[in-house]
Parts: structure tokens; C-alpha cells; sequence
């Protein structure tokens, strides 16, 4: 097939464009500079005449649904596959999802079912993969093991660039700013379910949203609940998990964090700053004796790519549980799960004191996923729709 691939700056474009020529398919990058998913002008030109010139293409494909690309695939009548890798993914909502050209594939189930609702045809359900290849690649030098040798690491952000409810909290009222406070705490103490999203009542719902005053294009659907509790209670929620989990790590392990946000708050963290997606982290991964997971309160119940990355590099992953995390990996076997702080702080001591059995996990991990969970059993399953 030929497939016009359709880059946006997204980690994730090399790992599936490979995934796609590994299975034979001649691969088109259109790698246009973007100003807005919905509505750009000179994309939409460009990549009309781009179009045109390759008439032969099979598909378009993107990481993510664009209603930008989708509007471009109607007019021309071609098929527009996209997997969806983030959670929230807002331009799930817009209308066009519902054209007969586009199938968006989403590695969340809850997140899918929320969406097939909308658009049953159009909306399926695919995990994320791994582009083992790559992480093979990939060769430790002793000099990587003196630079990113370490007991824990993480990389990632605290999401404080997302969490708009921040700017939202002082101005509402202390009776709503005390009841989003006690329906966080609770979630922190759950892992694999989200009670959150049903604990307000269509009433209090309403007025968060005129307090907020957010605004919706027309051609989207506007789900109020979903919006607060994945815009703004989810990246709140995130945020102070993360930070109370680090906390309670560092103060009782060494620990390397990868991160560009202000770490202030965590003194005895070893603040790495950035790490570089396609050079540091194979090698992070590699050289860390114990690699976490601390999934997004925003991701409902599926995997997060670093589940999948870190396993492909061969790394022992320890993870917060998520409830679809069993029905690909064997808690204990391939991956070690917990469910709480104190639980955490139990097995990150256990792990890193038993080191044979922590190597057997993550070369079980490894193996399984080079067995079943690589980027091209997923661009397989995505290319059958067209078949």
C-alpha cells in the first residue's frame, strides 16, 4: 500500500512509519508545519495539492485524529486511520470523527467506549506497541552506565503545564475548591478506576462550567463531565500524585528524576532535567535497576507508551496498576505492579535487593512484548479495516 503519513512532531511518528515499511507498505512522510488541528489554512492547501500530486495513495495516516486531515480526506475520498496515543485526546470530539473515511484506533478502553458511543463505526479499540527494533539498536557504552546508571529512575513531567485548573482555583468558591480537593485525595487512593468522573452531579457540573467559562467550537461535542474531570481535575490529580509519590520515594531511596519542571519541593530527589526521547532514554531505560510508571490519572484504565518502551529496552518496569495491564502482561512475571505508596515503597525494596528475580521479569517482559506487543502487530490490525 502506499500510505501518506501525515507528521505532526509527535515521538511516536518514526517508531510506526518503520512499523508500516517493516510490513512491505511504501510510506509518504507530509511533514507541513501546523498551526491549529481544526482550521489552517495553508495545511489545508498544502496538503490538498500534495493529494493531488500522489494519487495512488491508499491512505492517510496520523498519530492522533486531526478534524484538519479528516476534512482534507473527505473532499479527496480516502481513507484517514489515526491511533490515538494521548488521554485526553480533546479532538476526539469534533464531528468529523464521524465521516465514513476516518477510523480512529484508541489504546484506552475506557476512553474508546466513551467515543464509540458518539461515532460506533468509526471508533476502535487498539493497545500501543513497541518499536523493539530501535531499542535493539541501541548499544550501552561504559560511558552511558557512568552517566545514567542508577537504582530508580522516572521520566516525565508533573503535568503542571496542563493543569489549567490551577488558574481556575482561586476565583471559585471555597465550598467547590473544597469538594474538587476531597475528590482527589480519594482517587490518590484508588489506582485502576476512575470515581471522579461520576461523584458531581449535573447541577454542580454546570456551574463549574460557568465559572470556568471554557468555549467549544461548533463542530465539536461538548461532554461537560468528561471536560472536568479529565481538564481540569485529571492533570491536578496527576500532578499531586506524582509529587507525593517522588516525595515519599526519595526520602527513603536514591532516586533519578528527569524532568524540566521546578523540583523545589522534592530536596532529596536527584533532579536530572531533560531527557533526550531518541538518546537518553533507551540508555535511562537500559542502565536503571528499577524503571516506574506512574501512569496519568487522565489515562482511565489502558498502558502508557513508557510501559511498552521500557520493556522493549529490556528494563524492569514497576508500574502503578491499571486495570488492562493484566490482559497483556503478567503482574509478578512480566511486570510488578502496586497499589498504594507504602506498597510501592515495600517492592522498590524488595526489587532492588532481589536482582535475579528482577532481571528474570524484565527479560520476560522484553521477550513477551517482542513477541505480541510491537508497533507492527498494531499497524497490522489498523490496515485490516481497509482489507
Amino acid at each position: 500500500m502506499n500510505i501518506i503519513f501525515c507528521y505532526w512532531n509527535s515521538i511516536c511518528e518514526p517508531g510506526m512509519t518503520h512499523a508500516f515499511e517493516q510490513l512491505g507498505h511504501h510510506v509518504m512522510v507530509f511533514d507541513h508545519p501546523m498551526s491549529s488541528k481544526d482550521l489552517d489554512t495553508d495545511y489545508l492547501s498544502a496538503f490538498s495539492g500534495y493529494i493531488q500530486s500522489n494519487p495512488k495513495a491508499d491512505c492517510v495516516f496520523t498519530i492522533n485524529f486531526i478534524p484538519l486531515i479528516a476534512k482534507v480526506c473527505r473532499i479527496f475520498r480516502i481513507p484517514y486511520l489515526s491511533h490515538t496515543v494521548d488521554s485526553p485526546s480533546i479532538t476526539l470530539s469534533s464531528k468529523a470523527l464521524n465521516d465514513p473515511c476516518c477510523h480512529a484506533f484508541i489504546f484506552d478502553r475506557c476512553l474508546y467506549q466513551e467515543y464509540a458511543a458518539l461515532a460506533p463505526d468509526r471508533v476502535h479499540y487498539l493497545p500501543l506497541g513497541a518499536d523493539i527494533d530501535f531499542y535493539d539498536g541501541i548499544t550501552v557504552s561504559e560511558e552511558d552506565h557512568d552517566m545514567y546508571d542508577c537504582d530508580i529512575s522516572f521520566i516525565g513531567s508533573f503535568h503542571s503545564e496542563n493543569c489549567i485548573y490551577d488558574r481556575l482555583a482561586e476565583g471559585l468558591p471555597e465550598r467547590m475548591r473544597g469538594y474538587i480537593d476531597g475528590l482527589i485525595e480519594a482517587q490518590l487512593n484508588v489506582y485502576g478506576y476512575n470515581l471522579i468522573r461520576d461523584a458531581f452531579s449535573d447541577a454542580w457540573a454546570e456551574e463549574f462550567k460557568r465559572r470556568a467559562a471554557w468555549s467549544v467550537l461548533p463542530d465539536y461535542h461538548e461532554d461537560i463531565r468528561s471536560i472536568i474531570t479529565d481538564q481540569y481535575i485529571g492533570f491536578k490529580c496527576t500532578q499531586r500524585d506524582r509529587i507525593r509519590t517522588l516525595q515519599a520515594i526519595s526520602q527513603n531511596y536514591r532516586m533519578d528524576l528527569y524532568t524540566t519542571e521546578d523540583t523545589s519541593m522534592l530536596p532529596d530527589i536527584n533532579n536530572r532535567g531533560i531527557a533526550k526521547s531518541f538518546t537518553m532514554m533507551p540508555r535511562i531505560f537500559k542502565c536503571s535497576k528499577i524503571n516506574l510508571n506512574m501512569t496519568a490519572r487522565t489515562i482511565q484504565s489502558g498502558l502508557p507508551q513508557r510501559i511498552f518502551d521500557i520493556m522493549a529496552a529490556g528494563g524492569f518496569v514497576l508500574s502503578n496498576y491499571q486495570s488492562e495491564i493484566p490482559e497483556y502482561f503478567i503482574p509478578g512475571e512480566d511486570i510488578v505492579l502496586y497499589e498504594s505508596i507504602p506498597d510501592l515503597l515495600e517492592k522498590l525494596g524488595y526489587y532492588l535487593s532481589h536482582e535475579e528475580e528482577r532481571l528474570q521479569i524484565a527479560r520476560n517482559g522484553y521477550k513477551k512484548t517482542k513477541k505480541q506487543h510491537l508497533l507492527v502487530h498494531r499497524a497490522q490490525e489498523m490496515l485490516k479495516i481497509l482489507s
